[in-house]
């Protein structure tokens, strides 16, 4: 298991003044065991290089994930729920 944190930081102008809106969401990653072989090949296809922890989620790598606990589009590197809610609070009047 590991854990992936993402940071979501949002700047609003209005009427000249700058405001900013800062969160994070915490995903923790289980995988299954994972063979020498296994690896080997998944490094060999070169998508490891240019991945954050090596892999994407989204790709052909998933099928080496248990289960995630936590919200899957922070995995992928944008919290949009919690875009949303940062969002909704802004645009719709308390």
């Amino acid at each position: 298991m590991h854990k992936i944190i993402t940071g979501l930081v949002v700047l609003i102008e209005e009427d000249g003044i700058l405001k900013e809106y800062k969160t994070s969401d915490i995903v923790k990653v289980y995988l299954k065991d994972i063979t020498d072989k296994e690896i080997e090949k998944w490094l060999d296809t070169g998508n490891a290089m240019d991945k954050a922890a090596a892999y994407g989620i989204q790709n052909e790598f998933c099928v080496h994930v248990e289960k995630i606990e936590g919200n899957y589009t922070s995995v992928l590197g944008l919290p949009i729920h919690k875009l949303y809610d940062m969002i909704k609070a802004y645009i719709i009047p308390k």
